[in-house]
């Protein structure tokens, strides 16, 4: 099952919201959640959604607090073009490809009705498996120093704000 949160904006209010805006987005998400009676299911899909995406705002700004971690954005594997272009997401450690099932093609019958055929080999979905891409890790390994670097590093030169595996800073 699917639920969509529709997140338009009407006719009158669009050229006043700029919905790149990560604080107008903020805004949509606290309006969405406002509209919904508290312990209805669009209401606690709503509060998911809106820590979400408080939680990427944070990451985001902490990364581009640090000019060294917000240039890594830009090289590979990440290659954005701007470090900005980040909103601070980090896909899921677990990815599901689907059901651990005959794989099969879909196509369209005779009568224009979607048909679905099961292979011959008896191959089968992988079901869900580790999340492995190089751009995720990378994300995580940025996500990582910048947090280390505003909760466990005191107030040092950006060049020197690094920990050796296992280090901890002298107070903490």
């Amino acid at each position: 099952m699917f639920v969509v949160i529709d997140l338009t904006v009407t006719r009158a209010r669009e050229s006043e919201i700029n919905m790149d805006d990560p604080a107008t987005l903020t805004s949509a998400f606290a309006e969405f959640v406002a509209t919904h009676n508290p312990g209805s299911r669009l209401h606690r899909i709503g509060l998911q959604v809106l820590r979400a995406h408080t939680t990427n705002q944070q990451r985001r700004e902490a990364v581009l607090r640090h000019e060294d971690l917000a240039k890594r954005l830009t090289q590979p594997p990440l290659n954005y073009a701007r470090p900005d272009q980040w909103n601070g997401y980090i896909p899921p450690a677990m990815v599901n490809l689907g059901e651990s099932e005959l794989l099969r093609t879909v196509g369209i019958g005779s009568h224009g009705q979607q048909v679905a055929r099961l292979n011959q080999l008896g191959h089968r979905t992988r079901g869900e498996q580790e999340n492995d891409a190089p751009e995720r890790a990378a994300l995580l390994e940025i996500s990582r120093e910048a947090w280390e670097r505003d909760h466990l590093l005191p107030d040092l030169p950006e060049g020197e704000q690094t920990l050796t595996d296992g280090e901890l800073p002298d107070g903490a």
